[in-house]
């Protein structure tokens, strides 16, 4: 009976031994440059305990004498050693074997980057609709070596101007050819495409890329592939939504906002033009005084100043008892702000929704997107819808048929007088120029906004009332022709 007991002691001790945890360290190198991987996930095979390799390769961790460690790290094979009671265990790392062949679109189907002869570039349809374009030209800068885009309007929907490896004409187009899906279409209508839409964007930048084309693609060819269904037996619905602000981006400058301090300073320059010029302080006041509010001063009067005082005193200082607002019986006249009257910060917002899936012989893709993208000057602003619906049916081993339809409806809010009129309808400019003691809209004698017989608010021209902006001082209400309709009265 002793001899059994100390048999079974001594069985237990043993199975304690096996199972006794031992730290095993070593380094993880890859087979490329057996140069040391950090960072590489060190875990026990069925157990929580886990450690990750230090920068120069190392690790230390505690495991069984009979556990398996699993070596994990993106990019490299999965390796599984076996302890067997080593206290040391090297590992070397082989990188995943992964092939994928760039694929370059041309005229009548893919061909993979060996296969492809000439420069392209090609662009991946998520790095465009990550952009919060209108147009998708837009979403094209700095995506490609070569190709030039700027934007010279901040009109919501009007594409950039795209040129591929500079300007290869003087008198003929610099355009270059866009294809849709292998059909030409016109690039005014790129803005018709919803970004969600396109699967890739190639870009075919030379000669031997263009060939095909002719003459139509000698400055360049922007190849737009748009999504189909898949054959994964899977449906797949995604749903999109975007929203945010549109603002004035760059601040103005730091300018007189004061209608009392421009209109100290506007006195003070009357004042010195004599005292400069020789006369004495007494006619230089009596000058200023009588100049301020005519057309070589100011041509407006905003404040109301009692019978006998006069609107700046000796000391440059507006006149205390001075009111702001000033009514000739007919008209009310008090400045605006028209920074704030010309500029909006309106609310963008996208949503997009698609559908698609489909088997081996049948695949589907619908899509359905709506977008609102207000521009910052009142009465600017870009609207879509569209729908998209393709499917694609492989009928026999060697006929493959399939049918592709969008619409899209667009509400494009562009004065053509932005453009046509050049500098003078710029409404930065004007709201910039314009002196902060000069109305915006006309009012009545009570001080409330004219309204004329159609019922449109009446804004103030600059020579519509009884007063009239000097020649120096922006005349034409750029700013306001954006608010009228074409049956107002002005």
């Amino acid at each position: 009976m002793r001899r059994l007991f100390f048999m079974a002691i001594a069985v237990l001790c043993a199975g304690f031994a096996a199972a006794q945890n031992i730290t095993v360290t070593g380094v993880v190198t890859t087979s490329e440059d057996f140069g040391p991987l950090g960072g590489v996930t060190v875990a026990v095979q069925g157990t929580t305990t886990g450690t990750i390799t230090l920068d120069d390769g190392s690790y230390s961790i505690k495991a069984a004498s009979d556990a398996v460690l699993v070596f994990q790290f993106m990019g490299y094979e999965t390796v599984s050693m076996p302890v067997n009671g080593k206290k040391t265990i090297n590992v070397v790392m082989d990188p995943e074997s992964q092939q994928v062949e760039e694929i370059v679109v041309q005229a009548y189907g893919t061909v993979t980057r060996a296969q492809f002869v000439g420069s392209s570039t090609a662009i991946d349809g998520g790095q465009i609709s990550a952009k919060a374009v209108s147009n998708v030209t837009n979403a094209l800068a700095g995506a490609s070596a070569g190709l030039q885009v700027v934007n010279g309007s901040g009109q919501p929907g009007t594409g950039a101007t795209v040129r591929i490896r500079g300007v290869g004409s003087i008198n003929g187009g610099t355009t270059p050819l866009y294809v849709v899906d292998g059909t030409p279409v016109e690039s005014s209508t790129i803005n018709m495409i919803n970004s969600h839409d396109i699967e890739s964007m190639t870009v075919l930048k030379d000669a031997a890329a263009t060939a095909i084309y002719g003459a139509r693609g000698a400055n360049g060819v922007i190849m737009i592939t748009t999504k189909s269904g898949s054959s994964q037996n899977r449906s797949v619905v995604n749903f999109e939504a975007k929203v945010g602000t549109s603002k004035r981006g760059v601040p103005n400058y730091d300018v007189m906002t004061d209608p009392a301090m421009y209109m100290e300073t506007a006195y003070r320059a009357l004042y010195n033009s004599q005292v400069y010029n020789g006369k004495s302080s007494a006619a230089a006041y009596a000058y200023a005084d009588a100049t301020l509010l005519t057309q070589s001063g100011v041509g407006y009067q905003i404040y109301d100043v009692p019978a006998g005082q006069l609107l700046i005193g000796r000391n440059f200082k507006l006149n205390p008892n001075a009111k702001l607002g000033y009514s000739d019986g007919t008209y009310y006249y008090t400045p605006d702000d028209w920074e704030k009257e010309s500029l909006q910060s309106a609310m963008r917002q996208e949503y997009n929704l698609s559908v698609s899936g489909g088997d081996e012989k049948t695949q589907y893709f619908l899509s359905g997107g709506y977008l609102n993208d207000p521009g910052i000057i009142n009465g600017s602003g870009f609207e879509r819808m569209n729908m998209t619906s393709k499917i694609d049916a492989n009928v026999k081993k060697w006929m493959k048929t399939g049918i592709s339809t969008r619409y899209s409806h667009a509400n494009y809010q562009n004065p053509g007088y932005q453009t046509s009129w050049g500098s003078t309808a710029n409404v930065f400019y004007t709201a910039n120029m314009m002196a902060p003691i000069y109305p915006f809209y006309v009012r009545n004698a009570d001080g409330t906004k004219m309204v004329d017989g159609n019922g449109y608010t009446v804004y103030d021209s600059g020579t519509y009332t009884n007063m009239t902006r000097p020649g120096d001082a922006p005349r034409g209400n750029n700013a306001i022709n954006l608010l009228l309709d074409s049956n107002s009265s002005l």
